[in-house]
Formats: C-alpha cells, sequence, structure tokens
C-alpha cells in the first residue's frame, strides 16, 4: 500500500467504514472494497505538464525534500518548551539535489531548535532552495517541526485553474481503467489525493464547485487532503 492509498484508507475509516478490503483483486483494479459493494480507486491529483508528447508530473523534486525533511524532523526528536513550529520550503528548477543540502538543513533546524528566542523567518538558503519556519504551532506535537509545506516555484497558476485543468485529465485516466470491471460493483468512488490545493479551504468549497464543470460517470470524487485525512472536497 503506498502513501496515497494509506491516506485514503484513514479517510474511508474516519467517514464510518470498518470493512475495508485492500486489492480485492491482487493487482488490479480497484484499489479497495468497501463493505462488498464499494469499489473505490486511488490516485494522487498532482499537476501534470500537458505540453510534451507525454504527460509529467512536476512534483518529483518536492517529494524527494517532503520525505528527506521529515526524516530530519524524526531525527530532531520532541519539542523544546513545549512547542512545535512549522516548517516549509520554495524551490526553483534546476533544483539542488538532497545530498547538497541535507546536512545544512539539519544544522539550521538544530540552530533553531537550541535557539532562546525563536520567531519565524528563512532560517537557511542555497542555489534556489530557501527553507523557512513559518508559525508556533498553537499545540504540542511529538516532533519540534511539523511536517514541511511545500512551494514550487515552477508550478505554475491560480489554484483553482491548476485544478480545473488537473482533475479531468485524472477522472479521464481512472474511468478508462475500470471500463472493464464497471458492472462487477454496484458503487464506484475515486478519491484523489489532492497535491495541488490540498482540499482547499471549507470557505473556498461551493465557490471552486461553481468554477467546476466536470461530467463524470462516478457515484463520488473525493479531493482529499494528504495532509490531513479529516479534511476533503467532494465534487
Amino acid at each position: 500500500m503506498d502513501e496515497s492509498e494509506k491516506r485514503a484508507a484513514q479517510f474511508l475509516k474516519y467517514i464510518g467504514y470498518s470493512n475495508i478490503e485492500y486489492e480485492p483483486r491482487e493487482g488490479q483494479t480497484p484499489d479497495f472494497l468497501v463493505d462488498g459493494t464499494i469499489a473505490v480507486e486511488v490516485r494522487r491529483l498532482n499537476q501534470n505538464d500537458f505540453t510534451k508528447s507525454k504527460v509529467v508530473g512536476l512534483e518529483h523534486m518536492q517529494h524527494v525534500y517532503i520525505d528527506g525533511l521529515k526524516r530530519i524532523c524524526n531525527e530532531m526528536g520532541p519539542p523544546t518548551n513545549n512547542e512545535s513550529w512549522s516548517i516549509g520550503f520554495t524551490f526553483s528548477r534546476p533544483a539542488p539535489q538532497w545530498q547538497n543540502l541535507r546536512d545544512n538543513l539539519k544544522a539550521a533546524l538544530a540552530a533553531f531548535q537550541a535557539s532562546s528566542q525563536k520567531q519565524p523567518g528563512t532560517i537557511f538558503t542555497y542555489n534556489r532552495f530557501k527553507l523557512e519556519v513559518l508559525y508556533k504551532s498553537s499545540k504540542q506535537h511529538k516532533n519540534m517541526f511539523l511536517t514541511p509545506v511545500p512551494l514550487d516555484l515552477d508550478d505554475g497558476g491560480w489554484v483553482y485553474a491548476e485544478l480545473i485543468k488537473n482533475i479531468p485529465y485524472c477522472v479521464e485516466e481512472k474511468t478508462k481503467k475500470i471500463e472493464g470491471v464497471r458492472s462487477d460493483y454496484p458503487y464506484w468512488w475515486l478519491i484523489l489525493i489532492d497535491r495541488i490545493g490540498y482540499a482547499l479551504s471549507k470557505e473556498e468549497h461551493d465557490e471552486f464547485r461553481d468554477y467546476l464543470a466536470l461530467e463524470h460517470s462516478w457515484d463520488r470524487i473525493t479531493l482529499l487532503n494528504p495532509l490531513d485525512h479529516t479534511h476533503w472536497l467532494d465534487l
């Protein structure tokens, strides 16, 4: 089970389902079967480059950084003075390799951790990469530093526009995938792990639905925040 599928499973449990079977047909669609009747497919919703002959996701380097910073945050351990802090990073391409950043990032976070006067701000920059401490969390967490928030400066455009461009592509791709087995289950859900808008804010949900004109044949399509399985948007 990959990271996106784990998030989807957490979401399904959170909304009240307990009879959740992963890959009822091993290695084939659907990804989950819920209560024996609801087939669930899961896909990462990411920005794509549609200008090339093959659609290419823009997020590979972003995830290299996120995964690396998560490991560092775990290594840094629990909060000092009962304070947890949110961190974020920005980068643009050509992006520096992770091995050229790791030790310096850990040193910058350690210096912040040891500081007696902690303030939000930039704590490290190198060759089109910047690490920032964003804000102090309203509650203490198990680690001093929370899951890093990314901003890829090559990811273009207004969030709504990127969602409107990429959602239909992902829906169509999954719709074609299930064509041959559609009649095997009475209900089909699609969970899109939203790496573009992170399921938007609750205040934006109605407004976004007005912008998105999406024709589809799924019984439910859900955008799920990859950082919080309790935050989602049904389309």
